[in-house]
């Protein structure tokens, strides 16, 4: 198992065109990834490390399409997303327990996919700055007990 990917994270990532997709790679954690300037899709799907950090995407600009799927971490550094200001589609699930408050400060979030995790609540705040929110998908969170006020009076304006 690699510690850590090369520098250049197309040497150690599947790279075609706009995307990059680091999942199964075998690493323990991954550095900040220095992506080529054209990626918008980000697959992180299966992500080794317990903790997402924001210095992992702090390069990540570019990107309109990140997949955390089926991963190991327990837990989302606070403004983790923000670097990725025109973030249109985010999809969580694994082992996730918990996701700090102001996570998601993602004006051109369009579609956002919560699924098989171990959240137990989700934060009041969760959409506040998702302004073009059109698709929440929050399913097979088994642990999951209630869903914010603030999203459940903002349903009617989604589709799921």
């Amino acid at each position: 198992v690699l510690p850590s990917p090369p520098q250049d994270v197309c040497a150690a990532c599947i790279c075609t065109g706009a995307m990059v997709d680091c999942s199964r790679t075998g690493f323990k954690q991954l550095p900040p990834l220095v992506l080529p300037p054209q990626i918008t899709t980000l697959n992180l799907d299966f992500y080794p490390s317990r903790v997402l950090t924001a210095s992992t995407l702090a390069n990540a600009t570019t990107v309109t399409a990140l997949s955390l799927q089926f991963s190991a971490q327990t837990a989302i550094e606070q403004g983790v997303f923000a670097p990725l200001r025109d973030l249109a589609t985010l999809v969580l699930g694994g082992c996730m327990t918990s996701l700090p408050t102001g996570l998601l400060p993602l004006p051109q979030l369009k579609s956002l996919a919560i699924s098989y995790t171990q959240l137990l609540s989700l934060p009041d705040d969760l959409l506040n700055d998702t302004i073009a929110l059109t698709d929440l998908t929050v399913t097979s969170n088994y642990y999951l007990r209630s869903l914010p006020a603030a999203l459940l009076q903002r349903t009617p304006l989604l589709t799921s």
